[in-house]
């Protein structure tokens, strides 16, 4: 994944100086080619959702595999669990998890949504990472 993190000490009203996060992800077509980039910008500490449409949909991108199949551990959910909950085929969740070949992004979505929807988060870490957490 080419997700950033930066902190940057910025120059802000009244002459104050303070430390932001900046996200940056890619957004790439159905072939995988980046066309374009989605940032976030906020103070450190924040806790506003990373909510952007563009730079959400950056984010989804990059999940793979072992985010999936560590998302399933996490809420005890078999393979056919999650193709269920997300009107899914159990092939086309095999496909995700194996990573083979590129999986339409409607699918990915699908099944994020659906482990959203189930109490999982998916959260960009300091070192561009994805991390899988339950709430």
């Amino acid at each position: 994944m080419l997700a950033h993190r930066l902190t940057p000490l910025l120059h802000i009203a009244g002459g104050n100086r303070e430390r932001f996060e900046v996200f940056t992800v890619p957004l790439r077509d159905a072939a995988g080619v980046v066309v374009d980039w989605s940032s976030l910008t906020r103070p450190i500490g924040s806790h506003t959702p990373l909510a952007s449409d563009q730079f959400r949909e950056g984010l989804e991108q990059a999940i793979d595999g072992r985010h999936l199949r560590a998302a399933r551990a996490l809420l005890d959910w078999s393979m056919t669990d999650l193709a269920r909950a997300a009107g899914l085929s159990l092939s086309t969740v095999k496909r995700m998890e194996e990573n083979v070949g590129a999986i339409a992004q409607r699918s990915r979505h699908r099944a994020v949504d659906a482990l959203r929807r189930s109490g999982i988060r998916f959260s960009l870490m300091e070192s561009g990472v994805i991390g899988v957490g339950l709430t």
